[in-house]
């Protein structure tokens, strides 16, 4: 394998996983902690999820697994996932999930991704969504293998694919709003050939179920930067795939507030609102303040005085309550849950109400794990930071598939 390999601190690897390592080497099997426990461990937070990946084909994993769970307490397995090569398997209190290798990518016109089992880590890691998600950890001897230069766009803070950004987008299109995601919630540069790839393909996010979407959605605006994500999504026109009304606001003309158009206004409300939040991030919230001026394209109206929107809250009700998201499966369109617009805190939108604070709140705080490798990672600035090829650069530029 040409994957280069470092030692990192064997700190952060939970004794359960080691232990359920030996069980697949004693069954002559390799095993890989992969995907976003691998990320966060390296940033310092607290993983919640253990995933796994080997070559044994999906009926060894369930043979080792049976016997690994069966060892402890309160143990259950899970074949669910088995088709698609995913076993899972509980003991104690503990749940772990181990995937045969294996490549995923979705044909032109499908809902549903085409899977192949792979033979190698790193053609697995390969067709996962970007490089600081396709790093392993080697178990058990707690060695970090990176073949796509991971660790190095972690420290920059920088998302990249591991292929090409046409090859990562076509095995499957939400990668495009997974970029934007991991953006809001991580603060970090998309590179700029993923933006232009975004800019060319995200009509391919049509094919991705409206459920898919709206989890991915929920998590950028739960973000550290969701406004800076936001307005990156519309100017590339991934918004309008997926919530057409957000780039409707750059045409409406805000005669009261002094901001460019109502949708820097929303921005700027949305910024407010994530300031004012008493115990971190709230969705409602968000969504409220994201919501609060949709109805205005509908109520422009030109008059001597200049532009009013006269009874746009109104207008707006139907439409904010639910959002809509893009068709599921061939049925009625699929809805994110949002509240009914009401009448927003008195300071967000700028109309009197207490001073707003300046900046913006951190990310919630997040335990973290003994001897963890940390990597350098700025604080959010204050204010909200340029995202993709508009945001100054951490650092020079070198030469999922699942999270």
């Amino acid at each position: 394998m040409s994957a280069i390999k470092r030692p990192p601190a064997p700190g952060p690897v939970p004794a359960v996983a080691l232990d359920l390592a030996e069980a697949f080497k004693a069954a002559g099997w390799p095993l890989y902690l992969v995907g976003g426990w691998v990320r966060d461990a390296l940033l310092g937070a607290t993983p919640p999820d253990l995933d796994f990946a080997t070559p044994a084909p999906p009926d060894r994993s369930l043979e080792v697994m049976q016997r690994w769970a069966g060892k402890g307490g309160n143990a259950r397995v899970w074949t669910t996932g088995i088709d698609f090569g995913t076993v899972a398997a509980q003991r104690g209190d503990t749940r772990v999930e181990v995937t045969t290798f294996r490549t995923e990518r979705y044909e032109p016109g499908s809902r549903n991704p085409t899977v192949a089992f792979a033979t190698d880590l790193e053609t697995d890691l390969s067709r996962r969504d970007f490089t600081v998600n396709a790093m392993a950890i080697e178990l058990p001897d707690v060695t970090l293998i990176d073949p796509f230069g991971g660790l190095d766009d972690l420290a920059q803070g920088r998302l990249r694919t591991p292929l090409s950004p046409e090859v990562a987008f076509g095995d499957d299109p939400l990668r495009m709003l997974r970029a934007l995601r991991f953006a809001s919630t991580l603060d970090f540069a998309i590179d700029p050939g993923v933006v232009a790839a975004i800019r060319e393909l995200h009509g391919g996010l049509a094919i991705i179920s409206a459920e898919r979407i709206r989890e991915e959605f929920s998590k950028l605006l739960l973000g550290r930067s969701p406004s800076a994500a936001l307005a990156l999504a519309t100017e590339v026109g991934l918004a309008a795939e997926f919530i057409p009304e957000l780039p409707l606001l750059r045409l409406e003309q805000d005669p009261i507030h002094r901001h460019k158009d109502v949708f820097t206004h929303t921005l700027a409300v949305l910024d407010n609102a994530i300031a004012l939040e008493p115990e971190g991030p709230d969705l409602v919230l968000r969504l409220a303040a994201l919501l609060h001026d949709i109805g205005k394209p509908r109520t422009r109206e030109f008059t001597p005085e200049g532009v009013t929107f006269h009874h746009h809250d109104g207008r707006g009700a139907p439409q904010g309550a639910p959002v809509p998201v893009p068709h599921d499966r061939g049925g009625a369109p699929a809805r994110l849950p949002a509240p009914a617009p009401a009448q927003l805190p008195p300071g967000l939108d700028g109309q009197g109400g207490p001073p707003l604070r300046q900046g913006r709140r951190g990310p919630p705080r997040q335990a973290q794990h003994a001897g963890a490798v940390r990597l350098h990672h700025p604080q959010p600035s204050q204010g909200r930071p340029a995202l993709g090829p508009h945001r100054r650069a951490r650092g020079p530029h070198p030469g999922a598939r699942r999270p």
